[in-house]
């Protein structure tokens, strides 16, 4: 959530307009410091770094899951977590190094005399730089979607391997727990990878039809996926749900149960 949280904040003040077929992207902000061309690569490094540090994160929430259930000897989780810290630090470095090989000064773009370059950043529009920076994304989101599945596919395997040992009850919470994941995870699936699939399309062709259209649209949609997140959460999580329930209670002065309201799920 953390990731997902910095990432909204990013969106929140900051308002990305594609300029293609010109491999640029415009930045609409009230920021001060974002008038510095510097400034403005930096931040959306930012963004990348913090959308593929929560891709990870989600992963890694249904691997800890079957360490979990699976009764994983100590030792071994403790390496577990060095590693998933390895992987974040590795995800946020390798980003930087790709990054700062793809970008590009505006003074040193071409066609920028026949463009408005006011507030833009690019990045070069050929070369294995832009090659590496689209393949990268796209290879973090299937390594993502590849882990959560094997992941899901050993824990339910664990839970019928271990049902002579583990009572109905403590497998049945963690089928719940494994379902509200999967839930919550839907969301930026769909919210999240379909719209950065999108752009990514149209980095990698950005003579396409409406491709201007369709990458603001899915920014539009990525941006606003964060909120989605959240109410899918806030009802998918009994805890979350109840809480709530009870503050609109007290704003609104409802009296209906909120176990009427219920969603299965938990």
């Amino acid at each position: 959530m953390l990731w997902n949280f910095a990432a909204n904040i990013f969106c929140a003040f900051v308002h990305l307009f594609p300029m293609f077929p010109e491999e640029c992207i415009r930045f609409d902000s009230h920021l001060s410091f974002a008038d510095s061309e510097i400034y403005r690569h930096i931040l959306f490094m930012a963004l990348i770094i913090c959308i593929l540090n929560g891709t990870v994160a989600i992963s890694a929430v249904f691997v800890h899951r079957y360490v979990v259930f699976d009764d994983i000897a100590p030792k071994r989780k403790i390496t577990m977590r060095i590693w998933l810290a390895s992987v974040h630090i590795g995800t946020t470095t390798a980003t930087a190094i790709i990054y700062k090989r793809w970008m590009l000064y505006i003074s040193s773009y071409p066609n920028k005399e026949q463009i408005d370059m006011n507030y833009a950043i690019c990045f070069k529009p050929d070369g294995w730089e832009k090659v590496a920076a689209v393949s990268g994304v796209l290879l973090a989101g299937t390594l993502a979607l590849m882990i959560v599945i094997i992941s899901t596919h050993l824990l339910l395997r664990s839970f019928n391997r271990r049902k002579a040992d583990i009572s109905s009850q403590i497998i049945g919470k963690h089928r719940r727990i494994l379902r509200i994941l999967l839930i919550i995870s839907s969301v930026p699936l769909f919210f999240g990878v379909l719209p950065s699939t999108l752009i990514i399309a149209c980095f990698l062709d950005p003579y396409l039809s409406y491709a201007n259209e369709v990458t603001l649209v899915s920014v539009v949609v990525f941006a606003n996926h964060g909120s989605i997140y959240s109410v899918v959460m806030i009802v998918a999580i009994k805890p979350y749900r109840k809480a709530a329930w009870d503050f609109l209670s007290r704003v609104f002065c409802l009296k209906q149960n909120p176990q009427s309201v219920n969603v299965r799920v938990v």
